[in-house]
């Protein structure tokens, strides 16, 4: 793979100003030590593997968009567990701790994890309901699209989910078409 089109695929918390999906010339004009690590996959997609066959014995509606990222549907399973903090207590120790793992808990996918993405490691956030305002201060960043759609959005004073909001859905299908539309809706 040639080295322009590798990204940040981990990186620790503590470093200001970069993202998953930051291409990786980026990253090294940034923090020109930084220690690259050699991606291990098939580790990973084994170690992803055992933990799903452990999760899917606490809920049948599992959805993996991509490793390590992991949608589990709770409607239905607080009867088996009383509450549904204690219910996402014991998702949250099922999953090593090295992988710090953090849940997020909401009404949808996409508030659940802006709510994991924001949760400390080994800790679980809760939206409120509605989800609006939770969402509207959280990053542009955190939008599922690719690093030169944020880029643009940063160049329109776009920072956070409420900016892109206010800004109206037309003015965005003009400028980011499709994704546009996604984005808004998100």
């Amino acid at each position: 793979e040639k080295e322009a089109r590798r990204t940040v695929f981990d990186y620790a918390p503590h470093l200001k100003g970069l993202s998953l999906g930051m291409p990786l010339q980026q990253v090294l004009s940034i923090y020109e030590n930084a220690v690259l690590v050699e991606a291990n996959h098939p580790l990973y997609q084994a170690a992803f593997d055992a933990l799903l066959d452990i999760l899917g014995q606490r809920s049948p509606a599992i959805e993996t968009p991509s490793l390590g990222q992991i949608y589990i549907g709770l409607n239905g399973l607080t009867s088996s567990y009383n509450e549904m903090t204690y219910l996402t207590n014991v998702l949250l120790n099922d999953v090593p701790t090295t992988l710090t793992p953090r849940i997020g808990v909401s009404c949808g996918k996409f508030p659940a994890y802006v709510a994991a993405r924001r949760a400390s490691p080994g800790h679980i956030m809760k939206t409120p309901v509605p989800a609006d305002t939770f969402l509207a201060s959280a990053s542009i960043n955190l939008f599922p699209v690719s690093q030169e759609i944020k880029r643009r959005l940063i160049s329109f004073g776009l920072h956070t989910m409420g900016d892109v909001v206010s800004v109206g859905l037309g003015p965005l299908q003009a400028q980011f078409g499709p994704a546009g539309t996604r984005i808004w809706h998100l």
